[in-house]
């Protein structure tokens, strides 16, 4: 009887009995198990509400709650569902290749500890559940109870040791769990550590912290000293315990996902000794058989399966329940330029048609109908006949597979399902079967051919609207891999498979790759995908397809190593009413929901809310009778690592209720909790600065190389850095304020023309956006505020300036750039140009000081001149931050400079005049001329010399008086070199003049006379 005639016959006894029994649809009231009223919702028949508590470590339980309400959502509708089912099935050659088979014995005498090891989440992988139709599912063990005490030999004594070291390290790692004895209770004791300004790395001072009025009771600096007790006053006996954990109240929970996907809890068992009271079992290996027979053995299974489905619910065949579902079977092997296709075809019975005409000829009666004798005969004979010969050209199967949906078109009146399951047992095309090679190899063309598969399927899925589930058991087959098209030839089969599937490439679960390694877990593949296989029956808006979905916040995450296990699900059966609204009572199961994790989402799924609506019945002189459940979820959310915080803070991004796995509507919404969480304790390191004298500082140079510190959250004050270098999320709900402030306390925004070291400080403020809103959980976050101190050091030149050697009468000198050098420097340290850029153009005056010294820019003086600088930046004069030395010629010992900066040492000429053919005792006399002009006069007796010192530069003659020695007349005189004149130099200070002559007569007119030296005038320039 079809289901339509069931609820025709139930609303016609309903409608009889309605002057005696009324059925009453009872919408939602305030429920006593959520507090804030705000938090329901009621739409669409659905009663839904989600509230987020605050838990004592900093983490957030979530919970919602969720129940049909009325007829809204329960209105039952007939809908059959037939499937057409295309087997797309590997006949190549190495079909004939052996795999394992397995049997399952029992366990006996092991313990839950022993168990845990033998798991399939991360244990050994050979721990199964017999399940109620005898096939066995894989068990999955998690401890989720762990009962910790306070260790007491755990003492500081014992943690601290003077060889190792390492009493910090200790109590640091095991800072979650420690505890100080107070009025012999254990109390908690929270650790904090702040970095010290050190180049170690682990240079840290440790507060420990007593968690009754926020009490420091311990202190620590530096990590390989002993905490010192600053309030002993409070504790027993100065001593810190570790929490530890007591093994023998571990609670196991054993559970195992059936071949729909759902979780299902075998039980728990309390103790690491202890034995569960449930059966477990162990696989093992038989023997061998070829993978051909495994597949027809599991087909064969997998197709009975189907032909008992489309018996309908009364599992009589030629009823009106009956569900036509339709089976093909496809195979798959070899290609041929001559069209010869050998193990490539459709069949009907036992008989194939090859790919080709003879199989396009069959498509329109490839679908054998599972409800009938002839159907379900066929469908065994094209399993029996599959042989094992040939390449594995999978595209042309699916190609195949696409004719028969064309020439089976789906009415549009008709709801009908469509799948295709595609199994293979290596790399598709030639030169897998044959050679046994790679994806790559020379002569084959199996990427080519896995390309076509591909393209193929989208044909499959998108126009066919096709599930697609494709089965592997090729070595290295690995339904939870996503492969990877260009890696190694596993990985590019595994991609191969997933983009085949349905699961497009993405890894999920339930999956539609499977992958087995032996034929019991081929057999369980096939009975998953049959157990996923509709069959007909009613379906209702929100049945156990509906899936619940919350999506958290990026500001929260579920805590590290959460697994499904971990989501609390629960159901509560509805037993009466109060002034809060309905009561309830706890179910022993979660009625088949189950939860699963994708990354920041937590979905669950299985629960029949049109099913387990709750209302009331009220039936005359009776009382109300209260009917259905509610859904229960409950987990644990924390603030993400690098979120900063802030008021009224969204745990989710949406939480809703869908129609089911595919659905992109929701139903049904629920409201979004806002929590307050604690704003990060901000640190900013101090910061030292260079800078060269007369150069600024702006804000941005002020900020840089500050390191500023959100409880290991780096926050970059660049002005380059986009919003501190942080993601958005993190700063969602705060306000960052930098601020500049001078030694004196004013806001400033930067430096100029700095002369001075000085110091200053930037603050750091990170305060909520909003207030806290009264129905935000926790308490308020406030404001939190850090500070580090600059330190600018100004960087003044030093200027050492060498003494330098003039000559009288030349040229001044002006230009002092080859015996000077210029340094900047701060103290002792020198400028690093490297870090600091170039310095500052220096630009240099020089004042010559004395009187009359410079006379037309030459040197007016045979005395040492000291030379005063004035340095300047620019326009700037900056002589009093100028430090000056010099250093002194080389043999020449200076005189004090006072307040002068260096020397200019003068030197003088001398010219040397020498006698010849004169007669002794007899006097000469000589004038000297400078640049043609008379210098000075000088007499020699007889032959001899005389030096004339204290010279300028200048070229002089030499002209003997021959009025006075006539008896002379016609001297010859020759100069150095030349007969023309003295030069004198700076590079020639000296010269020789020598006077020659000749007497022609031979005595005086007036007697003898001494001759003597007779200078006169003064130097002239």
């Amino acid at each position: 009887m079809k289901n339509n005639k069931l609820i025709s016959l139930l609303l016609s006894i309903f409608m009889s009995f309605t002057c005696f029994t009324t059925f009453v649809p009872v919408l939602a009231e305030k429920d006593s198990a959520i507090d804030d009223t705000s938090s329901n919702t009621d739409s669409n028949g659905m009663h839904v509400a989600k509230t987020a508590v605050k838990n004592d470590d900093d983490t957030y339980t979530i919970r919602l709650e969720a129940y049909a309400t009325g007829s809204k959502v329960i209105t039952e509708v007939s809908k059959d569902v037939p499937t057409d089912i295309v087997l797309v099935l590997d006949q190549s050659g190495s079909m004939e290749t052996e795999m394992k088979t397995y049997s399952f014995r029992q366990y006996t005498d092991k313990t839950n500890s022993v168990y845990h090891s033998y798991r399939s989440n991360g244990g050994k992988n050979n721990l199964y559940f017999k399940q109620a139709d005898g096939s066995y599912a894989s068990v999955s063990v998690s401890i989720v109870n762990q009962e910790m005490k306070v260790d007491k030999t755990l003492e500081i004594e014992n943690c601290y040791n003077n060889s190792t070291k390492n009493n910090k390290t200790n109590l640091w790692d095991n800072r979650d769990s420690l505890y100080v004895l107070v009025n012999g209770e254990y109390e908690e004791v929270t650790v904090s550590r702040e970095k010290k300004w050190s180049w170690d790395i682990y240079d840290y001072i440790y507060y420990y912290t007593y968690s009754v009025g926020n009490t420091v009771i311990a202190t620590g600096e530096g990590k390989d000293n002993e905490p010192v007790w600053v309030n002993s006053n409070i504790t027993d006996n100065n001593k810190f315990y570790i929490r530890s954990i007591d093994s023998s109240k571990n609670v196991y929970s054993y559970t195992y996902t059936d071949a729909t996907g759902k979780q299902i809890t075998i039980g728990n068992s309390t103790g690491d000794e202890k034995k569960p009271e449930f059966e477990l079992y162990e696989r093992y290996s038989t023997g061998n058989i070829t993978r051909l027979e495994a597949l027809k053995n599991a087909v064969t299974t997998f197709t009975d399966s189907v032909a008992e489905k489309a018996k309908g619910k009364d599992g009589k065949p030629g009823t009106d329940d009956d569900i036509n579902h339709r089976v093909a079977v496809v195979g798959f092997a070899n290609y041929s330029n001559n069209n010869f296709y050998d193990n490539t075809e459709v069949f009907i019975g036992a008989t194939g048609y090859k790919y080709g005409k003879a199989a396009e000829g069959q498509y329109a009666n490839a679908l054998q109908s599972m409800n009938t004798s002839d159907g379900v005969s066929n469908v065994a004979a094209s399993i029996g006949a599959l042989s094992a010969d040939g390449a594995t050209y999978v595209d042309l199967g699916i190609e195949m597979a696409n004719g028969i949906f064309n020439k089976n078109p789906i009415d549009s009146e008709e709801k009908r399902n469509r799948v295709v399951v595609v199994f293979t047992d290596g790399v598709p095309g030639y030169s897998g079967a044959y050679k046994g090679e790679s994806y790559e190899s020379e002569g084959g063309n199996a990427q080519a051919v896995a390309d076509k598969a591909i393209e193929q399927v989208k044909v499959t899925k998108n126009i066919h609207k096709a599930t697609v589930y494709t089965v592997g058991i090729f070595e290295g087959a690995d339904a939870t891999s996503a492969g990877n098209s260009s890696g190694n030839d596993t990985q590019k089969a595994n991609y191969f498979m997933q983009n085949l599937s349905s699961n497009n490439g993405k890894v999920q679960n339930p999956s539609y790759y499977l992958s087995a390694s032996d034929s019991a877990s081929l057999s369980t593949i096939f009975k998953q995908i049959s157990e996923n296989i509709e069959s007909g029956g009613s379906t209702t808006t929100l049945n156990s397809e509906a899936v619940v979905k919350d999506i958290i916040s990026p500001q929260f995450e579920l805590p590290e190593g959460t697994k499904p296990s971990d989501i609390t699900v629960e159901t509560y059966k509805c037993i009466g009413k109060d002034s809060n609204g309905y009561t309830w009572e706890k179910n022993d199961g979660a009625m088949g929901a189950t939860a699963s994790i994708n990354d920041d989402q937590v979905s669950v799924t299985g629960f029949d809310f049109a099913k387990n609506y709750v209302g009331t019945i009220t039936e005359v002189d009776s009382e109300p009778k209260y009917i259905g459940n509610k859904l229960v979820i409950k987990f644990t959310v924390k603030p993400k690592a690098g979120f900063l915080g802030g008021n009224n803070v969204y745990t989710n991004v949406s939480a809703d209720i869908y129609e089911n796995s595919s659905a992109t509507k929701p139903v049904v919404t629920f409201n979004r909790p806002q929590v307050n969480v604690p704003i990060k304790n901000i640190t900013v390191s101090d910061v030292e600065k260079n800078v060269y004298l007369l150069n600024g500082l702006t804000a941005d140079q002020l900020k840089s190389g500050l390191q500023v510190d959100c409880e290991g959250i780096p926050l970059n004050l660049s002005s380059e850095a986009i919003n501190y270098d942080l993601q958005k999320w993190q700063t969602e709900y705060v306000n960052i304020e930098v601020k500049i402030f001078d030694s004196n306390n004013n806001v400033i925004n930067d430096f100029d023309k700095l002369t001075d070291d000085t110091s200053y400080y930037v603050s750091v403020s990170i305060s909520p956006k909003e207030n806290a809103n009264e129905s935000s959980i926790g308490a308020a976050a406030t404001t939190r505020d850090g500070k580090g101190k600059g330190s600018i050091f100004v960087f003044t030149p030093e200027l050492t300036v060498e003494d330098t050697i003039a000559y009288y009468g030349d040229t001044a000198p002006t230009d002092f750039s080859s015996n000077r050098t210029i340094v900047w420097k701060h103290d002792n340290n020198v400028a690093d140009e490297k870090n600091m850029g170039n310095a500052p153009d220096l630009s240099l005056k020089y004042d010559h000081v004395g009187t009359d010294v410079i006379s037309n820019g030459k040197i007016n003086t045979k005395n040492d001149i000291p030379v005063d600088i004035t340095s300047k930046i620019g326009d700037v004069d900056v002589t009093n931050y100028t430090t000056f030395t010099h250093t002194d010629c080389k043999d020449i010992t200076d005189a004090v400079l006072d307040n002068h900066q260096f020397w200019i040492h003068v030197k003088t000429c001398k010219l040397t005049i020498r006698k010849k053919g004169g007669s002794v005792d007899e006097p000469y006399l000589f004038k000297i001329k400078k640049d043609g002009s008379d210098y000075t006069e000088v007499s020699i007796t007889g032959n001899g010399t005389v030096i004339i010192d204290e010279l300028p530069v200048g070229k002089y003659t030499v002209e003997e008086d021959t009025a006075w020695s006539w008896r002379y007349p016609d001297p010859t005189i020759t100069y150095s070199g030349t007969n023309q004149s003295a030069t004198l130099s700076s590079t020639q200070s000296s010269d020789e003049a020598v006077v020659t002559n000749n007497r022609t007569l031979q005595y005086w007119l007036n007697g003898f006379s001494d001759v003597v030296r007779n200078v006169f005038g003064t130097p002239k320039n």
